[in-house]
């Protein structure tokens, strides 16, 4: 196992109900963190105050901005590994042991595995759906994946890398109001592998509504066309126009693609309901799915619409 030192960055934006579970579980962990630094944008809660009741370094970062709150922990971190999550998220204790564990030959980051629970039918259904391949593609920020693999990005909810290599690539793209984890992998990418490990894992509490869901799903369509990040979860996007464009050659073959989501939708919604012994979810699922996959394809168009900003070799920012 790598022995360096750590330092975990969280940023917070009135997250005064949640931080305090996030910061014991970070100072559980087996593998302690030399320094921990809680970067608050101006909440107007109490989130300042109960990060003060553990031994944290608090900075400010005034634009709300998530990019911006990630690099001004970078800037201040003195650990040679900054490691990344969110106040939502609880880690477990092994999990900076196995992010570190990761580094290996050409490996410049590593990301692990969320799971998401919930208490609520609603709630439960969109996990469900999210951690199938329908759902959630290939995207550990979705779903818990067995096995290690090389990956194409790394979620700032659950990830490490090593201070340098951040600054060797530009850090992050304080330019960006989203999607900057997106685009630091993808630079990252230029320099080496990143590794996805499902031993590093934070557990991470949903309170859905369905408009809730519907906007995040939106925004993670629209990050991702934003810096341009091509992977799986790109196909259903892409789909649609492929899909509208068959009604110049004939009505029948949008008709069948559209059976054959339907079929899709469906085969999975039976397995998740047998699996988990409860009918109720032949409704929500479905659902789930649609919403999903609408927003998402909406979100991806109108970010991909926009000029590119992240990606750049060297991406220019503003230290805070």
């Amino acid at each position: 196992m790598n022995q360096g030192t750590i330092s975990v960055v969280i940023p917070v934006l009135n997250e005064a109900d949640k931080l305090e579970r996030c910061l014991e579980a970070v100072y559980d962990q087996s593998y302690p963190p030399c320094q921990v630094i809680v970067v608050d944008g101006l909440s107007t809660d109490d989130t300042v105050e109960r990060a003060h009741r553990f031994p944290v370094q608090v900075f400010y970062e005034g634009a709300r901005s998530i990019a911006r709150a990630r690099q001004v922990g970078v800037d201040n971190a003195v650990g040679e590994y900054v490691a990344f999550t969110d106040a939502d998220c609880v880690p477990e204790r092994g999990w900076l042991a196995a992010l570190v564990a990761g580094f290996g030959d050409g490996i410049v980051g590593v990301g692990g595995a969320a799971r998401n629970v919930g208490d609520g039918l609603w709630d439960q259904s969109i996990n469900l759906a999210m951690n199938t391949f329908l759902g959630g593609a290939r995207t550990a920020q979705a779903r818990v994946i067995a096995e290690r693999r090389l990956v194409k990005s790394i979620g700032g909810f659950n990830s490490i890398c090593r201070r340098r290599d951040i600054a060797s690539v530009g850090g992050f793209d304080v330019r960006l109001p989203g999607g900057e984890d997106l685009d630091l992998s993808k630079r990252l990418s230029r320099r080496g592998g990143l590794l996805y490990t499902p031993d590093a894992v934070v557990v991470h509490r949903h309170s859905w509504t369905v408009s809730k869901f519907a906007r995040k799903m939106f925004r993670y369509g629209k990050e991702r066309g934003m810096v341009r990040a091509w992977d799986l979860q790109v196909v259903p996007p892409l789909l649609v126009p492929l899909a509208l464009l068959s009604l110049l050659l004939t009505r029948w073959a949008l008709t069948a693609l559209v059976a054959l989501y339907c079929a899709l939708v469906a085969a999975v919604t039976v397995q998740v309901a047998a699996r988990e012994g409860d009918a109720r979810y032949l409704l929500t699922l479905p659902v789930a799915c649609v919403i999903e996959h609408v927003m998402y394809s909406t979100g991806f168009w109108i970010g991909l619409a926009r000029p590119p900003r992240g990606g750049d070799e060297k991406a220019p920012r503003r230290r805070t």
